[in-house]
């Protein structure tokens, strides 16, 4: 039964098994809300212990942490086209700007649809852990109702495959192929190991469920109808439906239940339904409480809604007998979902007591049922041609734009000020088809609205940003696509894509971490974070005089200070000290960065007020560092790089 009280939120569906840690993960979704994604490595961080104090979560030290730790390893392909303008945009997204991969599905016409999160954990010894989430739900903040499907297993040491888990390897491996640029090495390394390894996971189907398959869609460019050609009792959930699906649904003895949005199901006439026993739509009383809506970035911009609210699960049951197969994942009810979409089902098979469509559905008195109110079909489709146009010229022409081959060209400005020149650039292709004269089109640096400017796809300058601070470099570039009608009716989309950067400066990530750190203080809690061994550890450092300033440079705040911290992590755990020295060579590097924009700017303006420097490393930290690093060196512990791999 689909209970609506039993909700899983996906950061708790990310969070590692007892005993393991987070190794690496690939993700797909189809749109994206970059601010959402920042929640991910948070959720493969231990950072979720809540307190009268403070919640972790929210704790910007806990954040940067996180984000700097987990970020290389996670890797997300999304549709090109839907990435949303961020209502504000953050500086830990730079972070993120390597795991970000846009795609397209292979045919023409068709949409790179999945969601699911295939993630590796691995413990202190040689056990490796793998989850696999299959959802409905995008990475964005819709609120929606969603299904998530969690599936763990353990890497096996046999060398044969498990031949049920190919086509989950399979669809991992393709992910790459699809990009619509050059995939970061990192990612490519992480897709290898992945698909290799998950082949020989041996996966455990849900509690009460006999088993459990994987059906990846639209890889092969051939059309996949998964569904028995007749059954018992069906129930088809999806939020958006067509014709042509209802018409090639499977024919049921006891009928077939649909439930839908009630926009979807005014747009079919009548005769759609003619297989429907009964159809249904989600109650107003179902839907979330309105929050007030963020219509535009800090500079001012207006950005596009977030999107859905209401029914998003999809699901598909279909009894024969006492048995029951069910699919969930993203395929909605259409035919473009199951014809030329790139999409991803797991088909799960039980009993019918358990998970027949009767018991999926629930009752009037409890389960998904008493969220729902029947719909009756009218006669003819009320949904607005017009804007339907608009909507498919608007998809068509941000696919378009977002696959172009854009890149981004930084210089420093001539004036010497220590701003930079960011020019958008077209490599060599023109558009494989024109944009529609009655769409126009500008361009911005996520960062900074203000320099919005007029694209000119045709020409190999597509768009100049003017003068940018180093803060305000950036590859996610916002466009405005406008379509307008000769009858005077105007449509919007605004999205992200994130293009390559030339002449990047040197000194992008530096700027993140002098913006955490401003005290001396803050380091050390950093570091605290850092050594925790438990939760408890990381509640400690959390809320142990986190406001104040440390006593002595190797004392830190409240007990245990960091020279207890770092001995204790001497004699336990001493490989873990390897992210200390990362971190300390980081901030070695965010120095040196700091020192030459002082000199630069020095050199250029004479007379100009100096850089305000800040010691990311308080004095007297060597004193106790070096001599514990030291020590573990000499215990085996392997050096690391001295610029950082994070």
């Amino acid at each position: 039964m689909l209970d609506p009280r039993d909700r899983l939120l996906l950061f708790e569906a990310l969070r590692p098994p007892l005993g393991f840690s987070f190794d690496r993960a690939v993700g797909t979704t189809f749109s994206l809300d970059p601010t959402a994604l920042l929640a991910v490595p948070l959720a493969f961080a231990a950072f979720d212990v809540e307190t009268e104090q403070r919640a972790p979560h929210d704790d910007s030290l806990a954040l940067l942490e996180a984000v700097r730790r987990n970020a290389r390893h996670v890797s997300l392909f999304c549709q090109a086209g839907r990435i949303s303008v961020p209502a504000r945009y953050r500086s830990l997204l730079t972070y993120l700007e390597g795991s970000v991969v846009e795609v397209t599905a292979p045919r023409d016409g068709y949409v790179f649809h999945p969601k699911v999160w295939l993630v590796r954990y691995a413990e202190s010894g040689d056990e490796v852990a793998y989850r696999f989430l299959c959802l409905s739900r995008n990475l964005t903040f819709d609120r929606s109702w969603d299904t998530v499907l969690t599936l763990d297993g353990e890497l096996t040491d046999r060398t044969n495959a498990f031949s049920v888990n190919h086509p989950l390897g399979d669809f991992i491996a393709a992910l790459p192929g699809l990009a619509v640029r050059e995939v970061p090495a990192d990612t490519q390394r992480d897709v290898d190991l992945l698909q290799d390894e998950v082949r020989r996971v041996r996966f455990e189907p849900p509690d009460g469920f006999e088993s459990a398959s994987f059906l990846p869609m639209g890889l092969t460019g051939r059309k996949v109808w998964p569904f028995p050609q007749t059954s018992t009792r069906g129930l088809v959930i999806s939020p958006f439906v067509s014709t042509g699906f209802l018409e090639d649904v499977p024919e049921a003895r006891h009928g077939v239940t649909l439930v839908s949005r009630l926009e979807s199901l005014e747009e079919l006439d009548a005769g759609a339904f003619g297989r429907m026993r009964d159809c249904y739509f989600l109650s107003e009383a179902a839907e979330p409480e309105p929050v007030d809506a963020e219509p535009a970035d800090q500079s001012g911009a207006q950005v596009e809604a977030s999107g859905l609210s209401g029914l998003h699960a999809k699901l598909f049951v279909f009894d024969n007998r006492g048995q029951t197969t069910l699919w969930t994942g993203s395929a909605n009810a259409t035919t473009s979902a199951f014809d030329g979409n790139v999409e991803f089902l797991v088909e799960l098979q039980g009993p019918r007591w358990f998970c027949g469509a009767e018991r999926t559905l629930g009752s009037d008195e409890d389960g998904l049922k008493t969220l729902l109110e029947p719909y009756v079909p009218s006669k003819e489709p009320q949904g607005d041609s017009i804007q339907r146009h608009l909507d498919f010229l608007l998809d068509t022409c941000r696919t378009l734009v977002a696959s172009l081959p854009l890149r981004l060209h930084v210089e420093a400005s001539a004036s010497g000020d220590n701003t930079w020149r960011m020019t958008m650039k077209r490599s060599g292709a023109h558009l494989a088809k024109p944009l529609p004269l009655s769409v126009t089109a500008h361009a911005w640096p996520i960062t900074h609205a203000g320099r919005r400017s007029p694209c000119d796809l045709s020409a190999e300058i597509v768009a100049e940003f003017g003068e940018l601070s180093l803060e305000a470099v950036t590859p996610f570039v916002a466009f405005s696509m406008t379509a307008e009608l000769e009858t005077g009716q105007k449509a919007e989309a605004v999205f992200v894509v994130n293009l390559p950067l030339d002449g990047e400066p040197a000194g992008r990530d530096s700027l993140v971490l002098r913006e955490f750190l401003q005290r001396p203080g803050d380091l050390i809690a950093l570091l605290l974070l850092l050594l925790a061994d438990d939760e408890f550890g990381f509640m400690d450092a959390m809320t142990s005089s986190g406001d104040s300033e440390p006593a002595g440079p190797w004392h830190g705040f409240g007990s245990p200070g960091l020279f207890e911290a770092l001995v204790k992590t001497l004699a336990r755990e001493p490989n873990k000290l390897r992210t200390v020295k990362r971190l300390v060579n980081d901030l070695r590097k965010a120095e040196a960065d700091i020192d030459a924009e002082a000199v630069a700017r020095a050199l250029d303006e004479p007379d100009a007020q100096p850089v305000a420097t800040v010691a990311l490393i308080p004095e007297g930290f060597d004193e106790i560092w070096q001599p514990v690093w030291a020590s573990a060196r000499a215990l085996g512990v392997p050096d690391v790089e001295e610029a950082s791999d994070v």
